[in-house]
């Protein structure tokens, strides 16, 4: 029996692009020729990374799915669309060679290297983000020292403005800091 992508990242059709990343990224882990020996691997790997290929895009998904419903409407018997698109299928047998090509490609890089540039974008993202919420912190907290102490002068006591002396500085350090490393941090994207 033939498998299909899914079958091969071990999924249901209904998976969605994150279960379809997880799956992926520890099939391809498990099955790189540098990490796994074993005979089968590497045309293993060279499946999984096809299977990926078209499974991680939502239009190449889509026809691949549409192409499983033809195959499986064409062997119940019933009425099978023959009409389908050719320019559809010539489409997909392009997608199929692009993902068997750049799994190969793969398969030929050592294993630290294809690990940085397959996973390694998404995890700098993700570092990305946790930078800009770290920096939007620094301008509350600077907020929060400038803002307290006049709240608390008008609703406990007026000596409380004296709190501003030192918290304003401090809050205007914050702010500059904040603002250098959102400079950074932008000019790194």
């Amino acid at each position: 029996m033939v498998s299909t992508y899914y079958d091969i990242l071990g999924l249901k059709a209904s998976a969605t692009q994150d279960e379809i990343k997880r799956a992926y990224r520890k099939k391809a882990m498990e099955s790189h020729p540098d990490v796994n020996p074993a005979p089968g691997a590497s045309d293993a790997f060279l499946k999984v990374n096809e299977a990926y290929a078209i499974l991680s895009d939502a239009q190449k998904r889509q026809v691949y799915n549409q192409k499983l419903r033809d195959q499986a409407a064409q062997s119940a018997g019933t009425s099978y669309a023959h009409g389908a698109s050719a320019a559809r299928d010539e489409a997909y047998r392009q997608w199929v060679q692009q993902a068997r090509t750049q799994a190969a490609a793969d398969a030929r890089m050592n294993y630290e290297d294809f690990k940085r540039s397959r996973f390694a974008r998404g995890e700098e993202s993700v570092f990305l983000y946790l930078q800009f919420l770290v920096i939007a912190i620094v301008f509350v907290l600077g907020t929060l020292l400038l803002i307290a102490p006049i709240t608390v002068m008008f609703y406990v006591d007026w000596k409380a403005v004296f709190m501003l002396l030192p918290c304003a500085p401090v809050a205007f350090k914050i702010y500059e800091e904040g603002w250098k490393g959102f400079k950074e941090l932008k000019s790194s994207l």
